[in-house]
């Protein structure tokens, strides 16, 4: 329609009253040509960027008004071509060679009713959909301001919530540390209950002894004054005037204790014939070689020893271990256990030890002598605590005299680490020289077995 009105405008010359208006189709081409240059304009390319798709699309606001301009520019032109048409129909004389001209220009009335009604619809409906963009705006900003609302109103929920678990959590860290710290102290407080109860047991079984032993008219003799020399064992133990077992069961550990560290040497008698315990004390081992059948006799000379022993029912008997061991024959017994005895002989009584054990033990027998560790500072900072202790022992030493007796040296064990040791609970050394990890152990034992007559 458009060409065919510009034809029009083309082929006749325009009367003087239609030069005022400017709009003409030309003047609509120009506006859209500048519409759709502001369409590829820089803000439009941002906004298209924006988008992510990577087309030109512009705003649809300002869409819409592109939109309204053209309706009234096409409807403004539409106008001026009709006005045109009549004018040059008043001028021109109705011939029957016009007619078709008269045609065209009913048409173009019609169509210009037309074109003005969907322009009117058109508006109407882009009013309605920018009221209803505008409702929608409105919907979208309230419910924003309301989300913000509530997510500012969780979030002050969490920061307090968060504020009253920490709070929570320090109170129960404080209750923690008062109930471990109570329980510390009930602990501490049975162990030291326990202490007591024991050491009092052990003082009644001494009085209920003591009370046998002396019961009738034989006075009790006389405790020795400080400025007498008590007479010395053949074990080279001093006769002291105190409580030699309590003082043994304080300083010395548990039953429990001793027994679960002396396990470690049970690998070297599970088969054994027989075994001696020379210096049995509280007769941990003897009970450990009961447990397993194994035939044992435990040997001390310390009464208060002896009778704690057969209480529990442990087979003891009260003698010198020299006197017990030579009255044994040559070649007789299985294996000899010998622990913390030899620090309480000196040197030329050990060497008799180990010469009558090598005399007395069967060919393979085993000959076991755990002592303190001279190498552990800490197990000889408490080494002269009990005043019947003689002299240190090194374990090259004790190997050394094995040897020398006819023993063929099995290994050192060491044992009892302390907290520092990084070798485990047990240290074995099958060299004659210990090595250097051996410092961090309070015990050892030389293990040695008899394989032939001794030198």
């Amino acid at each position: 329609m458009v060409t065919a009105a510009r034809s029009i405008t083309n082929s006749r010359a325009r009367p003087e009253l239609d030069r005022g208006p400017e709009l003409t189709v030309d003047a609509l081409m120009a506006r859209m040509r500048s519409a759709a240059e502001r369409a590829g304009s820089p803000a439009m390319a941002t906004r298209a960027a924006g988008n992510g798709h990577g087309i030109e699309q512009p705003d649809p606001a300002e869409f819409m008004q592109l939109q309204v301009e053209f309706n009234q520019a096409l409807v403004a032109a539409v106008n001026s071509i009709a006005q045109y048409l009549k004018q040059s129909r008043g001028v021109a004389k109705p011939t029957q060679e016009n007619q078709p001209a008269a045609d065209v220009i009913t048409r173009v009335d019609l169509l210009t009713a037309q074109i003005s009604d969907l322009a009117q619809r058109l508006d109407q409906a882009i009013a309605a959909s920018n009221a209803a963009d505008q409702n929608h705006r409105a919907l979208i900003d309230a419910g924003s301001a309301r989300l913000e609302t509530i997510c500012q109103s969780l979030a002050a929920a969490q920061q307090q919530a968060a504020v009253q678990l920490n709070d929570a959590q320090q109170r129960l860290t404080a209750q923690q540390v008062a109930v471990e710290q109570v329980q510390h102290d009930v602990a501490a407080a049975g162990r030291r209950g326990q202490s007591h109860l024991a050491e009092s047991e052990l003082r009644l079984l001494r009085l209920e002894r003591d009370l046998r032993k002396y019961a009738g008219s034989s006075p009790r003799p006389a405790i020795p004054q400080p400025d007498s020399t008590p007479p010395q064992q053949s074990t080279g133990a001093p006769d002291l005037p105190f409580d030699y077992f309590l003082f043994e069961h304080r300083f010395r550990g548990s039953i429990e204790e001793i027994k679960h560290r002396q396990e470690a040497y049970l690998e070297y008698f599970a088969h054994a014939e027989s075994v001696i315990d020379l210096g049995c004390g509280r007769g941990e081992f003897v009970e450990l070689m009961v447990e397993r059948d194994i035939p044992v006799i435990g040997v001390d000379l310390n009464e208060d020893m002896i009778d704690f022993c057969k209480a529990r029912g442990l087979p003891v008997l009260k003698r010198d271990l020299f006197e017990f061991l030579t009255a044994q024959s040559d070649g007789s017994l299985g294996s000899i256990f010998v622990s913390q005895v030899v620090e309480h002989l000196p040197a030329e009584r050990v060497w008799s030890l180990i010469q009558l054990a090598a005399q007395k033990l069967k060919i393979g027998g085993v000959l076991l002598l755990e002592t303190i560790n001279p190498q552990c500072f800490a197990a000889m900072s408490c080494f002269y605590l009990d005043p019947s202790h003689a002299r240190p022992y090194h374990a090259a030493l004790l190997a050394f005299m094995s040897e020398q007796a006819g023993f063929r040296l099995e290994c050192m064990q060491f044992s009892a680490p302390l907290t520092i040791a990084t070798t485990g609970a047990v240290l074995k050394c099958f060299e004659h020289i210990p090595p250097a990890e051996a410092v961090h152990y309070q015990d050892y034992a030389v293990l040695a077995r008899r394989m032939s007559l001794p030198r």
